[in-house]
């Protein structure tokens, strides 16, 4: 009798304590999973028809028709890499931008993949930005909190409006103000180790080059 009590009370134990540390972990990943944001609230607007990237109601309805026929989404927004990466080729997998365009595909593929419809440019729209332009950073492991990101243009370095963390680290992606660049002007995105910045990888941009 005592020794069922006792295996009964390891047991009971180590239940109470499994559960315990599988509650922990969850709400320290969910905490970690937050976006963190270096500055205000994203201001969602598209009626700039001056702005580089700019799309008409035809351009936008040609992305929607992409994005619920295609599989292959990002390929022609993937940034280039024209240099060895120092001492980050396992912790960054992939860069590239996110023009209003492919905001759109995206969108347009989500809402046919999860509920069977096309949606239209006005419901699109709504979701796009005219002010900021993001580049997304991608990582084979979850270093998104141990990397820096920069963009420089004309030798200066442009400081991003928001700055955010996804996916436990995962991905971190950076929006640019479209007033600080350029678009006629080609632009460098450093990754960088925020310990030792001699740990680096380097990402040239040609605006011109992600024009649908």
């Amino acid at each position: 009798m005592l020794k069922k009590m006792f295996i009964s009370m390891v047991f009971m134990t180590m239940l109470v304590i499994g559960v315990s540390l599988y509650l922990f972990q969850e709400k320290v990943i969910g905490t970690f999973d937050q976006s963190n944001s270096r500055s205000g609230v994203l201001e969602q607007s598209f009626e700039n028809e001056d702005y580089f990237y700019f799309l008409s109601d035809k351009e936008i309805n040609r992305a929607i028709g992409k994005g619920t026929t295609s599989i292959i989404l990002i390929e022609d927004y993937l940034l280039e890499s024209p240099e060895e990466s120092l001492g980050t080729e396992s912790h960054v997998a992939f860069a590239y931008i996110e023009t209003p365009y492919l905001t759109t595909i995206n969108i347009a593929r989500n809402v046919f993949d999860h509920y069977g419809r096309i949606p239209s440019s006005q419901e699109v729209k709504q979701e796009l930005f005219d002010q900021y332009l993001p580049i997304h950073i991608r990582f084979n492991e979850n270093k998104g909190y141990v990397y820096d990101l920069k963009m420089i243009q004309d030798e200066k370095e442009i400081e991003p409006f928001s700055t955010e963390v996804h996916g436990s680290g995962a991905m971190k992606t950076i929006y640019l103000n479209v007033g600080d660049l350029d678009f006629s002007m080609p632009a460098t995105v450093i990754v960088e180790d925020s310990v030792d910045s001699s740990v680096n990888h380097q990402y040239e941009i040609d605006f011109e080059n992600y024009i649908p």
